[in-house]
């Protein structure tokens, strides 16, 4: 399937169920628009990302899907599950790493880890999981530290961890790669890879066009609120005929007419 500039992101493989279905979704801040007619699907086994510049939409487009925020059009399914109508069941479905815990400045990593078990109802064992990812993202040392004592990106690890840890069929990551090391990034896209072989589905987050490129199957490139493309990273590239997914963000957007006369900005007067 080629990819397109498009108006409805769907992308519908008969093969894969659906861990996410977003129809023509709508939000306002006030009377801002800040998510316009969003559509898009995400199948089982798929690694998502949602791209975009500041203020594209990311980031209250997976508040909409998690329930935080709700839209006053349009429709979240997780597993087929409508999140309007079956709020408990379809939030049961998925974990979300926001850009950083917060709230919880006085808690330990590991008091923050039990709590967040016992909020989400997890399995007996996710104290184990847990514990195994602490050590792959070089998080022992600070298991007894408290939270507020961290930097962003250690804090950032947390949440990761804690959502990982639950396995649920969708996992939803805000603000991917913010804060990381490089090599807290390398982990966190072998943990990806890892998570969708056994099945599951994630939604990343990111402005690292790179990161997306590397680790995404399925890419929805967002600004002011819209979807102005779908598609693999391959496909877009053919799209747009670039060579690489930065190119091709570059012309899905608009941006290339930007940076043309950024020379013309920059230069001395006469």
């Amino acid at each position: 399937m080629g990819a397109m500039p498009v108006e409805d992101g769907s992308r519908e493989p008969e093969a894969a169920p659906l861990a996410l279905r977003v129809d023509h979704l709508s939000f306002y801040y006030g009377t801002a628009l800040a998510v316009d007619d969003l559509s898009l699907t995400v199948p089982a086994g798929t690694i998502a990302g949602l791209i975009g510049p500041n203020g594209s939409g990311k980031t209250t487009t997976l508040r909409l899907i998690t329930g935080i925020l709700e839209g006053k059009h349009g429709s979240v399914d997780i597993q087929g599950i409508p999140l309007r109508d079956a709020p408990v069941e379809a939030k049961r479905r998925f974990a979300f790493a926001p850009d950083a815990p917060s709230g919880f400045d006085h808690l330990t990593v590991q008091e923050y880890l039990d709590l967040y078990a016992a909020l989400q109802s997890a399995d007996p064992e996710y104290g184990a999981r847990a514990s195994n990812l602490l050590g792959v993202m070089d998080l022992q040392p600070h298991t007894n530290r408290v939270l507020g004592k961290l930097s962003h990106g250690t804090r950032r690890k947390v949440a990761i961890v804690a959502a990982i840890a639950l396995v649920r069929p969708l996992l939803l990551l805000d603000e991917a790669t913010s804060a990381l090391d490089p090599e807290s990034v390398i982990v966190l896209e072998s943990l990806l890879r890892s998570a969708v072989r056994y099945g599951c589905a994630a939604v990343v987050a990111t402005q690292d066009i790179y990161f997306a490129e590397r680790t995404c199957d399925l890419i929805f490139m967002l600004a002011h609120g819209q979807l102005k493309a779908a598609g693999s990273p391959d496909e877009l590239r053919r799209t747009f005929g670039a060579a690489d997914l930065r190119g091709a963000f570059m012309k899905a957007t608009g941006l290339t007419h930007v940076l043309e006369g950024i020379d013309d900005v920059l230069a001395p007067p006469d």
